[in-house]
Formats: structure tokens, sequence, C-alpha cells
């Protein structure tokens, strides 16, 4: 109504809904805009991805191609082979130019070890680098020749290599078929090439002969006349020993108190020269009995006493 009393016309309440519904006619295209752009958005920053992804993996792949052809290269003209060999000869010469090879190799206590193989297993040749020897090795490959029981290997700078052998002594044949072998007090091998001047050492049998030989040696040598005649000895079982003599006499030993045995039949030669008799066999394993076996002229004799063979 206005100031004279008179109904005023509703243009406000008409006019609001059209104002309205015009902002909201015009907001809707502005949000269909707004949610295309974001759709764009996301579409292109996934093609971003992908193609960094893509890069990453085609970068991986040039490198490992690299690699691997400069593997190759290093491995087909052994540049790391040449790069080692030049590091060695610059040492070789700065060594050779302070004076530090080997001019001179002492060796003591050789006597039976062969010069070439003692040579083989120094591997010091003159004008070698000194400093790159290894005096260690050496000394192993020394301690592995037959005759050397023990070795020393030493430098002395700037030009020597010192050598000293503890060589072994021969101290019987071992023999195993045909083959016959020099070995020590100890059992070990020295070699097959036997000298004519170790030629009249007791010949030991048997696969426990070696390590057992030092023993009976020192058991046979109580007796010296004995012994002297001793030309051999087999080992029987891995036990006992039987004995034969030069004039082909064998002594069966007991498995146990060998000694005593041993000492029985020196009281028997002694008194009866029993070893001068026409045996083939003395059984000393019952120590309360003497077993001997005649040789077979021997026996032909007593089975005819008339005849003579």
């Amino acid at each position: 109504m206005d100031a004279g009393g008179r109904r005023m016309p509703a243009v406000m309440r008409n006019s609001m809904p059209r104002d309205l519904g015009r902002l909201k006619q015009k907001s809707r295209p502005a949000n269909r805009n707004r949610g295309g752009n974001r759709g764009r958005n996301s579409g292109r920053s996934r093609r971003q991805g992908l193609n960094r992804r893509l890069l990453g993996s085609a970068v991986a792949l040039t490198a490992g191609a690299l690699l691997a052809l400069g593997c190759y290269w290093l491995v087909r003209y052994d540049y790391p082979g040449r790069a080692v060999a030049g590091a060695e000869k610059l040492l070789n010469d700065a060594v050779h130019g302070a004076g530090l090879s080997i001019a001179d190799v002492v060796v003591s206590g050789r006597v039976e070890t062969s010069r070439r193989a003692l040579a083989r297993a120094l591997a010091a040749p003159q004008g070698g680098s000194i400093i790159a020897f290894d005096s260690q090795a050496a000394q192993r490959r020394i301690e592995a020749l037959g005759w050397v029981r023990r070795a020393s290997v030493a430098r002395h700078l700037p030009d020597t290599i010192a050598v000293t052998i503890v060589e072994r002594r021969p101290f019987a044949i071992w023999r195993r078929g045909k083959r016959r072998s020099l070995i020590d007090r100890e059992g070990a091998v020295i070699g097959d090439r036997i000298a004519k001047r170790y030629a009249g050492l007791l010949v030991v049998t048997g696969r426990q002969a070696p390590a057992q030989v030092g023993a009976l040696v020192d058991m046979l040598a109580r007796q010296p006349a004995l012994y002297a005649r001793v030309k051999a000895a087999r080992r029987q079982g891995g036990r006992r020993w039987d004995v034969r003599f030069a004039n082909g006499l064998t002594v069966r030993l007991p498995e146990d108190d060998g000694a005593e045995a041993w000492a029985r039949l020196a009281a028997l030669e002694q008194k009866h020269s029993i070893l001068s008799r026409q045996l083939r066999a003395i059984d000393l394993r019952l120590p309360d009995r003497l077993i001997v076996r005649l040789t077979p002229e021997a026996a032909s004799q007593r089975r005819h006493p008339g005849k003579s063979t």
C-alpha cells in the first residue's frame, strides 16, 4: 500500500523467480564447461606419465646396449689384460732400474736333489723381479720334491735368493710287484731311481711295510750278527714280519714279542749254527717250540738216506 492507502502492484514477488531462473540457467553451462576441463586435464596427465615411462625405458635400453657393447669390446680386444701387462712392465722396469732383480741364487744342503728339478721348483729366473718373487710358494714346491724333507727360501735384497734344504736319508727299498722305490725311515717315498750305492738296502714288501720299517730295523739291529745277513722282510697282514736271509732262509716272527723271538734265534745260531743248516724256513711264532722246514734237497735226502742229490 502507498501513503494514500492504495495497494501497490506485486512486482517484487513475480520478478524474483525470473531473475533466479535466469541465474540458474546461466550457471548450468558454466558447470558443464568446468567438468569437461577437468576430464581433459586428467587425460593429458595420463599421456604425459606414459610418455615419461616410455622415455625412461628407452634410456635404460640404450644404456644397457652401450654397456654390453663396451664389455664386448673390452673382452674382444683384451683391454684389461693389456692394462695389466702394461702395469707389470712399468713395475719391472722400475724394479730393474732400482737394481731389485734376481742376480744370484745360493743353495745349501743339496746332495741328491736334481739341480734341474730344484731350479724348476724354485722358479726364480735370473733377471726376474725379486719383489714379485713368492718365497713361500717356492718353498712349498721344493718340499714337494722326493729327496727334500724340508726347505727354507729367503730373499736377500737387493738381488739374491737363498735356499736351504734338508734331504731325506735313504733307509730301505719298498717293492710292489715290479716297482721299487727308495723310502726314508718314516716310510716317505723318495723316488723310483735307485743308485747302485743304495742297492744293498733292506728290501721290504707289504702295504703297511714302509710305516713299520723303522721299528723293524731297530729290532733286527739288536742282534748285529743276524742283521748283517738279512736281505729282505715282508709285512704279513699288517701284523707281523717274515724275515728272509741272504741264503734264502725265511724266519717267521710272531705278532707279539718279536724281539724275544729274534733273540732266541740269535742264541740258536750261536750254539748250533742253525742258519747254515739245509733249512727253507724257521717258524718262531710259538714261544715254546721251534718248527723248521727243510729245503727240497734236504727233504729228499731224509726220504732216501742212501741217495745223494
